[in-house]
């Protein structure tokens, strides 16, 4: 199980709680995917179930078509391009070690860059960030009636397990740090 915390930049707007439980990280293929929200505004708790579909796995066509959430590895003209093409899914994302472009609602109103970075340098370092978690996250604020500019402004803080229960990693990832100026 992972909790994540929601901090908007705009103290009026709402912050939220996702636990997520449904599959852990990236993983291949088709993920069907629960996420409990609770929004701090209100106490009220939505929970999420969504399919999340990582593209440039083995995941057949037709998962692509129904996929609440896409998520490749690229930059801007690879979100672009799935998007493009997939035009029924509430997130699309690519993304490129530290760093991850989704594109946000249908029509896409808003882009957003993401940006992974580690209070300790030295944790976790080699692997990559959990960006097909994160994408489904960002899919789950937005169910929970987080508008999207308010997650494109703010940043998270991962609380999580590490291998044991007594262990727990807290990596800060500047979730919604920009908007970009993509390849539309």
């Amino acid at each position: 199980m992972t909790a994540v915390l929601l901090f908007p930049d705009d103290p009026g707007q709402p912050r939220a709680l996702a636990v997520l439980g449904g599959p852990g990280p990236a993983g291949t293929g088709p993920a069907p995917t629960v996420v409990q929200v609770v929004r701090a505004d209100t106490g009220a708790v939505t929970v999420d179930r969504h399919l999340r579909v990582e593209a440039d796995a083995d995941a057949p066509d037709p998962w692509r078509v129904v996929a609440d959430v896409l998520v490749t590895r690229g930059g801007p003209q690879q979100v672009t391009e799935l998007a493009r093409h997939h035009p029924g899914a509430l997130v699309v994302a690519a993304h490129d070690g530290p760093d991850c472009w989704l594109l946000l609602g249908s029509p896409r109103d808003s882009r957003v860059r993401a940006c992974w970075r580690r209070p300790d340098p030295g944790t976790a370092a080699g692997t990559d960030p959990p960006w097909p978690v994160w994408a489904s996250l960002v899919h789950s604020w937005l169910v929970a009636g987080i508008p999207a500019e308010t997650v494109r402004t703010s940043s998270a803080l991962l609380l999580g397990p590490t291998g044991s229960a007594e262990t727990a990693v807290r990596e800060e990832v500047g979730v919604m740090q920009e908007a970009w100026q993509g390849h539309w």
